[in-house]
C-alpha cells in the first residue's frame, strides 16, 4: 500500500533527479590545470583564480603525469591562479622526478554541512510538487508519512564534473534498475500511481 500518490503528469523518478540536482548544487565546479612543475614542491597553475591559501584542493582526471594520485592536498603559498601543493599531512608534493602533465583537473572542496538546510528545503518543495497531500520528514521514519534517506555525495566525487562522470558510468552499467545502492535508498519508498 502507498504512502502516497504521485501528481498526475508526475513520476516517482523524479524524486531522484531532485536528488541528483541537490547534489549538483553542493558541489563545486572544476577548473582545468595548466601546468605543474617537476620540483619540490609542486607549483600548481589553474585556468582560473579560485584557490585560496589553505585550501583543500582534489585533482582528477590525471594525464601524463601518473604519479599525482586523484586525491586532496592542500594549496600553500597561493598567488593568483598559482600556488604550492601540499599533500593534507603538511609534506610537501615532490613532483620532481614525475612524467610531465598533459593535463588535469582541480576543485576546491567545500564544507557541504552548512548548505544541507537548503538542500532539504529544496527537497522538500521539489516534492510537494510532485506527490499529492505530502506530509514529508526527511530522516524520520513513520509508517504514515513519505521517507526519504538522503545520501551522502557518493564516495569519490568532489566536484559537479565528477558528479556527471558518476552518473553517466552506473547510467552505461545501471539499465533497469538505480544508478546503485546509494541513490536506490534515495528513492522515494511506498510511492505508488
Amino acid at each position: 500500500m502507498s504512502r502516497s500518490d504521485v501528481k498526475e503528469g508526475h513520476e516517482p523518478n523524479e524524486i531522484g533527479a531532485a536528488l541528483i540536482a541537490a547534489w549538483y548544487k553542493v558541489l563545486p565546479s572544476a577548473v582545468k590545470v595548466t601546468s605543474i612543475t617537476r620540483a619540490n614542491p609542486a607549483i600548481v597553475t589553474v585556468e582560473f583564480a579560485v584557490v585560496s591559501e589553505n585550501d583543500v584542493v582534489g585533482l582528477f582526471d590525471i594525464k601524463g603525469m601518473d604519479q599525482l594520485s586523484e586525491a586532496e592536498y592542500r594549496a600553500k603559498s597561493v598567488s593568483g591562479k598559482t600556488f604550492r601543493l601540499y599533500n593534507l599531512d603538511g609534506t610537501s608534493v615532490d613532483s620532481s622526478s614525475f612524467d610531465r602533465l598533459t593535463s588535469a583537473m582541480l576543485y576546491v572542496s567545500v564544507d557541504t554541512q552548512p548548505r544541507l538546510a537548503a538542500m532539504e528545503n529544496e527537497l522538500r518543495y521539489v516534492l510537494s510538487q510532485i506527490v499529492e497531500k505530502p506530509n514529508i520528514q526527511i530522516y524520520f521514519d513513520k509508517s504514515d508519512t513519505i521517507n526519504i534517506a538522503v545520501p551522502e555525495v557518493p564516495s569519490g566525487v568532489g566536484c559537479r564534473q565528477q558528479l556527471l562522470k558518476y552518473l553517466q558510468n552506473y547510467h552505461l552499467f545501471g539499465q533497469g534498475r538505480h544508478y546503485d545502492e546509494e541513490l536506490g535508498t534515495a528513492i522515494l519508498f511506498g510511492c505508488g500511481k
